[in-house]
């Protein structure tokens, strides 16, 4: 018996399919990326066919939800739980499978059960569904009800959450705006009927639907518990963004989704301006959103951005602080907030902010205590920066960044304490950070830094050519190679570097600074004695 898992994520936003799936798709690219899909699993179904594997095995083909493409005012997925998301394939092949298509009402929680039976094995105790394969033999299921839920916007932005019940020809959704539909007449679900029906009846059926499926040995009002690399991952895709308003918190018809929604699709619109060159139209556009609205955490967010992408932190940090004041349990707000503090440098502010912050997520989110250690270091506070460190990499130990941070620490300790033994953990430190991230030149250059101080002088050299050949305006790491090639005798190479430096630093130097780099110009212009 075997068993493999394929998990494709290419049908979602952004839509980039590769080529030609691309050119052939460029209207429609969402429907490219599913062509590639499809085009993708033919090897997998073409290897199954050579070892004539079909024959003895039992194939689960689904997804974990649709695509709105702007049905409802939803452009993807994830706040709303309409039809356009919440009906997606489920398609069944192997022995004993048949050849048909069932109307019946199904969901995800009948996977399992379906797959214990072709095991030939007893479902477990805590699956909820049934065994798929009577529908597949021509039988039928008794009428029955699902429970659905879009949390997402509830966790993530602290809007009402919205939950449901689905059965054969209509569907209730609660929510401060409640929704009920004729799904026989209304599939796509465009008039709201809800003045037919008995709301209090349909609320009372939804709530003992959902007391039947929690287990009573449940916890109550917990927090789900992610971990690091988890959290990171989720982060990357757009789901983490917040932890969610506190669980007896009281919703309006403000708070509904379909209320909010139009202000966040406003806000991804302004920052597509943004990106397409037209920045103060960008701006205008959330400042009219946060103008109506003062608890739209992506307007904040991305105002902010915005703000820094146009070379304006000051003000990019005066929008976060405004998001924190209006949404204090906004994530969102909170990590950007910190992140634009340690750029400007004001490290008791991020740590303050840091520190002080209750949302459950900063516990488990290495970005977070990466900055903390750097707060903690820049202020010599060598032992908190560590500590900081070490808990960033107990949550991700695939964390080049803050690898890279805590050599940078070490080094600082170095010479502080005078001890190069800080220096060989730079050293370690920031070569785990290159083989996490062999494109990462800053660790590069970091490693040149601890290498020359060890001694390394020809090592250093080459690491900081490899950061230059990584990143040619890495502007501290011309001045490193210049000053060390000047102490080898390359004046002429030196002189380049040095140059480069001066241009690019010059207007931020002291006199000091300015005075000896001057004089290390001065010298590389002066012919070597022969």
């Amino acid at each position: 018996m075997w068993f493999l898992w394929v998990h494709l994520f290419d049908p979602h936003d952004p839509y980039d399919p590769p080529e030609p799936f691309k050119t052939d798709h460029e209207n429609k690219l969402y429907d490219g990326e599913v062509a590639y899909v499809d085009h993708s699993l033919g090897t997998l179904v073409e290897y199954m066919e050579r070892g004539d594997l079909f024959r003895q095995t039992f194939v689960v083909l689904t997804g974990d939800h649709g695509e709105s493409l702007g049905a409802h005012g939803e452009e993807t997925h994830g706040y709303f739980a309409y039809n356009s998301t919440l009906h997606i394939p489920l398609i069944i092949a192997g022995p004993e499978a048949g050849k048909k298509s069932v109307g019946d009402l199904v969901g995800h929680v009948d996977i399992v059960p379906t797959i214990c039976a072709a095991a030939g094995v007893a479902a477990p105790s805590w699956a909820e569904g049934l065994s798929l394969f009577p529908l597949m033999r021509g039988d039928r299921f008794p009428d029955r009800t699902l429970y659905f839920e879009s949390l997402y916007p509830f966790y993530s932005r602290g809007w009402a959450p919205i939950r449901g019940l689905l059965r054969k020809g209509e569907k209730f959704i609660e929510s401060p705006i409640p929704e009920y539909y004729d799904l026989k007449k209304d599939y796509n679900e465009t008039k709201n009927l809800l003045q037919e029906i008995k709301l209090e009846s349909y609320r009372a059926e939804l709530k003992s639907l959902m007391e039947e499926k929690t287990p009573s040995s449940a916890p109550k009002k917990t927090q789900p518990q992610v971990d690091g690399r988890a959290l990171a991952k989720l982060k990357s895709l757009g789901y983490i963004s917040g932890s969610g308003p506190s669980a007896d918190r009281k919703f309006g018809q403000k708070h509904d989704v379909k209320r909010l929604l139009p202000y966040h699709n406003k806000a991804v619109a302004a920052l597509r301006e943004f990106q397409a060159g037209h920045m103060l139209k960008a701006v205008d556009m959330l400042k009219e959103i946060l103008t109506e609205r003062d608890d739209i955490d992506i307007a904040y967010s991305n105002l902010a951005s915005i703000y820094r992408g146009m070379g304006r932190l000051g003000d990019a940090i005066e929008v976060a602080r405004l998001g924190m004041n209006n949404l204090p349990e906004s994530y969102e707000v909170f990590s950007i907030l910190v992140n634009y503090l340690i750029a400007a440098g004001l490290n008791d502010e991020a740590i303050a902010l840091i520190e002080g912050k209750s949302i459950h997520a900063a516990a488990s989110d290495p970005e977070l205590w990466n900055f903390l250690g750097v707060a903690r270091s820049r202020k010599g506070e060598f032992d908190a920066a560590l500590k900081a460190f070490a808990k960033s990499l107990s949550l991700d130990p695939d964390y080049p960044v803050a690898y890279m941070n805590r050599g940078l620490a070490h080094i600082g300790r170095s010479k502080k304490e005078k001890k190069d033994v800080y220096l060989d953990l730079a050293i370690d430190d920031f070569r785990m950070a290159i083989r996490l991230n062999p494109e990462m030149s800053s660790a590069y250059n970091g490693l040149g830094v601890a290498l020359i101080e060890s001694g390394f002088v020809e090592e250093a050299v080459r690491s900081w050519e490899k950061a230059l050949a990584l990143n040619p305006q890495s502007i501290q790491t011309h001045y490193n190679l210049g000053m060390a090639l000047l102490d080898q005798g390359k004046k002429t190479g030196a002189l380049g570097h040095l140059e480069t430096y001066k241009e690019k630093a010059g207007p931020f130097l002291s006199p000091q600074e300015r005075e000896k780099l001057d004089e290390a110009i001065a010298k590389c212009r002066v012919p070597s004695k022969k």
